[in-house]
């Protein structure tokens, strides 16, 4: 984080007065980056659930193809020795194990559609859950950006390994002390 801001060395604090303020630029970035992920997410599961319905209605009606031509081929299948030639006998049973084939083949494409579809669904919501984590947590950062006295006392800058105070504009490292403030009675 950078320190946009400091109390003076030597002020006198109360409790709870603001001592230092950190530039909130990052993490509103950070923010504005989390919500645009989650409007994406949002988008591609709409987009997603439409192709999926409309998937599922093309399989429908495929299956409800293959079954009426099925019911087609077996009604008006051609089995009378009698009447039709060998080769258009032969030619029906083809054509029933065909339009079987297709009919089953429309319901296991059917069958795997919806699951692939589920999947795509599923790894969605994690994309939204990971991207509402983002936003969640960089907005706890936006308010975690201002430091409070905890009691009151004198503040005293803590130097850096160079014996130089914090400054405005320095880039302050986790756990890293900015200050103490020495209870002066």
């Amino acid at each position: 984080l950078t320190l946009a801001w400091i109390v003076p060395e030597g002020t006198s604090v109360k409790a709870g007065e603001v001592v230092a303020r950190f530039d909130p630029t990052e993490m509103a970035k950070q923010l504005e980056d989390g919500q645009s992920d989650l409007a994406v997410a949002d988008a591609y599961v709409g987009k997603e659930r439409a192709y999926t319905g409309n998937s599922a209605r093309d399989r429908t009606r495929q299956s409800d193809l293959a079954r009426d031509e099925l019911e087609t081929t077996r009604e008006f299948q051609s089995k009378d020795p009698v009447i039709f030639s060998k080769q258009q006998i032969v030619r029906a049973e083809i054509d029933e194990s065909l339009s079987t084939a297709k009919l089953e083949h429309a319901g296991r494409a059917e069958k795997i559609e919806k699951r692939v579809s589920r999947s795509k669904l599923d790894l969605l919501a994690i994309q939204k859950r990971q991207a509402q984590f983002r936003v969640a947590q960089a907005a706890a950062a936006l308010k975690d950006l201002t430091i409070v006295a905890p009691h009151a006392g004198l503040v005293v800058y803590v130097r850096n390994w160079r014996g130089d105070p914090p400054r405005v504009g320095d880039t302050v490292w986790p756990s890293q002390s900015l200050m103490e403030l020495p209870i002066v009675e």
